[in-house]
């Protein structure tokens, strides 16, 4: 037992041992690592020693840099000093500069001011009106800028002198507001500040508005027209006796289309005449025709561009078609006050002088209004709307008349406006101006310009007077010459056009009468007519007979007196009487042979 607690104290004791020994060995160890350690760290720390004495020298290094900087920033805080208060000074001379240049400025300033006219000012349209306009300044007026609604104006020129007075006249072209602004400058070319005014143009009533549109419309026909010297109108004067000259272009345009004081029996006796031609139906009223076509101051113009004949009446004179259309009679009232036409004898023209006088008349109008519409007298939209007028013209009185009365009151127009052309385009208005000291004597001039040029008169035609041939009962109502116009008018009812120029142009001469049977309701017609050549004779002979073929539906018959008649309503008849045509209506043929035989039926 003792043994076994032996073993047991020994092998404790053992234990104790075993543990020592192994605390022994890891304390060795641990002591070695500590060892280490502390060689480590001594290294360490040498280095560290080392490392604060470089930091050390370096930190009394940045302390001796820092004194230095420290009074470096000392002496550049000195010099900053210094320069601000040379920048003081400099802003001191700056302001002192700027002082002095404002003087210098205020010394060398220019001024301007319009005195006239006040603000707000309303003048007439057309009317001058003065403007006083002042601009000074020290340094001299080198001149003043004057505008007109941003237009510039001539004005006004200085010549560096203290004070400029400027008196310019200026003149509104129409009604509107206008701006006026001037601006003044010196001699060193400083301007001023402008100074504005604002007119306003205007009339005070439309009837001042209608008087100034009429007299620039004169001034513009002035313009086209050109200066002419005053000349008197002449004309070849027929056996009929005078009458009262007209005493303005109302006058003589009456008188040119119905002759001095027409009455209802000069129209009803007119009506007569021309249906015996069958221009008018029996019984037309021309009276109401012609007179509606003058109290209704229906015009007419002729397009050659287009060869477009219209017939209008003029509209309001504020409107662009009223002024284009015043553009015509305004053109009339200068004919007569350059021409004297009021002095012309219209009363000892025959019936084809009328006509071809009233043909120079409306063409020349007619002519002038052309030149206004081409010319540079209206805006764009003012030439829409005359042109709308045109297309739109007409008149109840011409488009349900008979044929003839449209192409005779429109010949003047048309054909006169081809005839005035032709010259005009010549040598413009000089030798229109020509033509009004030598009328034309005949339509056939109108229609031939060059036979006007050759000065080619009509062949004097004579008719034997046929009352003791008819007898009692007939009374004559109608004689004259009868034209060209009225020859191609004739033929064209029954005739294409060009069959009607070729028997019509060789037209020399001619004469008609007209007697009225008023019991038996009967109408007598002798036509007789001159020819410039055998051969016109024989292309009108060939031309009537188609004519009066047609108009009968058939051949006419050779008459033992050798004229050829054909019978229907009323007889007609064709003699050729040696160079001349002679051409009867009648209501028997025993009528048609004695008037026939009265003014020499021979072969």
């Amino acid at each position: 037992m003792k043994q076994t607690a032996t073993i047991a104290f020994l092998l404790t004791f053992l234990a104790l041992l075993l543990v020592l020994s192994a605390a022994i060995v890891f304390l060795s160890g641990r002591n070695e690592t500590l060892q280490d350690n502390v060689a480590v760290a001594q290294a360490t720390s040498t280095q560290l020693a080392s490392e604060v004495t470089v930091r050390n020298a370096a930190l009394d290094s940045a302390n001796a840099t820092r004194d230095d900087l420290a009074t470096q920033s000392a002496g550049q805080a000195g010099q900053l000093g210094t320069q601000n208060q040379e920048i003081q000074a400099l802003n001191a001379q700056l302001e002192l500069q700027a002082t002095i240049l404002a003087q210098a400025e205020q010394t060398n300033a220019v001024n301007v001011l319009i005195f006239s006219p006040k603000d707000g000012t309303t003048v007439r349209p057309g009317e001058s009106l003065e403007l006083v306009i002042a601009a000074n300044a020290p340094a001299g007026v080198a001149g003043v800028t004057l505008t007109v609604n941003d237009e510039a104006q001539d004005c006004c020129p200085g010549e560096n002198q203290l004070m400029l007075l400027a008196r310019p006249l200026w003149t509104p072209p129409a009604e509107g507001t206008y701006t006026i602004t001037a601006v003044a400058k010196n001699s060193t070319g400083q301007t001023s500040q402008p100074s504005t005014v604002t007119v306003t143009a205007s009339y005070a009533s439309d009837e001042e508005r209608e008087a100034a549109l009429l007299q620039e419309v004169a001034q513009t026909v002035i313009e086209i027209r050109g200066p002419v010297a005053t000349a008197t109108a002449t004309a070849t004067p027929s056996p009929e006796p005078g009458g009262t000259a007209p005493q303005n272009f109302g006058d003589l345009h009456q008188n040119l289309m119905t002759g001095d004081a027409y009455t209802r029996l000069e129209a009803e006796n007119e009506a007569l005449v021309l249906s015996a031609f069958d221009y008018v139906p029996a019984g037309y009223d021309l009276f109401g025709f012609v007179t509606g076509l003058v109290t209704n101051e229906v015009t007419g113009y002729y397009a050659p561009e287009s060869n477009s004949f219209f017939a209008y009446q003029p509209g309001e004179v504020a409107e662009p078609f009223g002024q284009w259309s015043q553009v015509h009679t305004v053109t009339h009232e200068i004919q007569v006050e350059r021409f004297a036409l009021d002095e012309l004898n219209l009363a000892g023209l025959n019936e084809d002088n009328l006509l071809a006088v009233r043909a120079l008349v409306e063409g020349e109008a007619n002519l002038v209004q052309s030149l206004y519409l081409q010319g540079d007298y209206l805006a764009a939209e003012e030439v829409e709307a005359i042109n709308a007028g045109l297309a739109s013209a007409g008149t109840g009185l011409l488009d349900g008349a008979p044929a003839f009365l449209g192409q005779r009151f429109q010949f003047a127009y048309s054909a006169g406006a081809n005839f005035v052309q032709f010259f005009y385009g010549q040598a413009g208005f000089p030798a229109v101006d020509d033509v009004w000291a030598r009328l034309p004597a005949s339509t056939e001039q109108i229609l031939h310009p060059e036979k006007y040029q050759a000065n080619e008169p009509p062949q004097p035609v004579t008719l034997l007077p046929l009352n003791t041939t008819l007898g009692v009962g007939w009374q004559l109502i109608g004689q004259d010459v009868f034209g060209e116009f009225y020859l191609r008018q004739y033929l064209a009812q029954h005739l294409p056009p060009d069959e009607v120029d070729q028997a019509a142009t060789g037209w020399g001469g001619g004469r008609y009468a007209v007697y009225w049977n008023e019991a038996d309701q009967a109408l007598m017609m002798a036509l007789r007519l001159a020819w410039d050549t055998p051969a016109d004779h024989s292309e009108f002979a060939t031309a009537l007979t188609d004519y009066l073929g047609l108009r009968f539906e058939g051949a006419g018959q050779l008459q033992p007196d050798g004229g050829r008649c054909w019978q229907g309503e009323t007889v007609i008849c064709f003699y050729q009487l040696g160079g001349h045509s002679l051409v009867v209506r009648a209501p028997s043929l025993e009528i048609a042979a004695a008037v026939a035989a009265a003014q020499g039926n021979t072969p």
